[in-house]
């Protein structure tokens, strides 16, 4: 009985050393599993390198990523890197860190001067309309706004004499139709105000909508 006692013992031993070395092995496995860090999932903005881009990138991705708490720089990093497109993906830094590459990105795209120059740029060459068009219309205000919206972030203010300006070069890229209608609004020989003209455009991108939506509703029938 002593004999078996001491075979069963052997037996007991030899089953349990598999199941504790598996045991431990899981333990570890759960351990690095748990070290793993997800980072979390944004719909990053991208930037390719235009100073016209500049400033909405930099305002959206210092919302995103730049002012987030829950990231590491190692994460931040990661996102700045994917963010970036074309030309600013070639940008060399001083060392593989976020701040370094942040500042990079800073020290060569935040240039004032270049950032104006293209919005005025587009201000000025906007594509003409040829035909009437909601649609182009619409798009045509919609540009207009964004530009201006980004020089006022630089602290350029429209004066009258800026809005003159702009209203001529506006005109001139309507077509002949909202060209004669805005002849038509002017009701005396003061010079119309910028608020003035870009409410002229919106009712008038409206007008043309109602038109041609009633037009389609027409030909269905």
């Amino acid at each position: 009985m002593e004999e078996d006692a001491d075979n069963l013992e052997v037996s007991l031993n030899t089953l349990l050393e598999p199941s504790n070395v598996n045991t431990s092995e899981l333990s570890v496995k759960n351990n690095f599993t748990n070290c793993n860090v997800k980072l979390p999932s944004f719909n990053l903005p991208e930037f390719s390198g235009k100073y016209i881009d500049w400033l909405q990138f930099k305002s959206q991705f210092v919302s995103l990523i730049h002012e987030n708490t829950s990231l590491s720089d190692s994460g931040k990093l990661y996102y700045s890197q994917s963010a970036l497109k074309g030309h600013a993906k070639q940008l060399q830094t001083v060392n593989e860190s976020y701040s370094s590459l942040f500042e990079a990105l800073k020290g060569r795209y935040e240039n004032k001067r270049l950032i104006v120059i293209s919005h005025i740029g587009k201000l000025l060459n906007s594509n003409k309309i040829k035909f009437e068009s909601a649609f182009h219309l619409r798009n045509l205000i919609d540009s207009i706004q964004s530009h201006l919206r980004a020089l006022k972030q630089l602290e350029l203010e429209l004066n009258t004499l800026c809005e003159s300006m702009l209203i001529f070069v506006i005109t001139q890229r309507l077509d002949d139709d909202s060209r004669k209608q805005y002849e038509m609004v002017l009701h005396s020989n003061d010079l119309l105000r910028w608020d003035k003209f870009l409410d002229f455009l919106i009712k008038r991108s409206q007008a043309l909508e109602n038109v041609q939506i009633n037009y389609s509703l027409e030909k269905k029938k």
